[in-house]
């Protein structure tokens, strides 16, 4: 039977060039996504689609009643890591998502439209935002 040759570490005959691989550099690609900014992006046009069904009201009166909270925990989520890590970044996205929460909140208690409430709200909370981001700036 035979076997193949295996090569010995004596033999001082020089590697084919055909076995060496050549490693060439990799070519940058076209372009660049920045995941952070698509998923603001994406969220944008969720939450802007969400609105526009809210305002026709089609959406089932269960969803109006959860969707409060479905917006609430992650803004809550991301105002409290963003403090955590004492990051200003995060806060003025947390704290506008939190203003929409809260006006989605009063829309579902039946006290005030979303229409009548978003933009006042939402600038309340921003503020906010902003006051608490000046706070984590001064302390850095």
């Amino acid at each position: 039977m035979n076997t193949p040759r295996r090569p010995d570490d004596t033999d001082d005959t020089p590697p084919d060039d055909l076995s060496r691989r050549v490693l060439l550099p990799k070519a940058p690609p076209p372009f660049t996504v920045n995941r952070g900014w698509l998923f603001i992006v994406a969220a944008l046009i969720i939450l802007a689609v969400g609105l526009v069904l809210i305002n026709l009201n089609v959406l089932p009166p269960v969803v109006m009643t959860w969707l409060p909270l479905v917006v609430l925990l992650p803004a809550l989520l991301i105002i409290l890591i963003a403090v955590a890590r004492r990051s200003p970044r995060g806060v003025l996205g947390g704290a506008a998502l939190l203003g929409i929460a809260l006006s989605l909140l009063l829309a579902a208690q039946g006290v005030a439209a979303v229409g009548s409430t978003l933009v006042g709200i939402t600038l309340v909370t921003v503020g906010a935002g902003l006051f608490l981001r000046g706070l984590l700036l001064r302390g850095a």
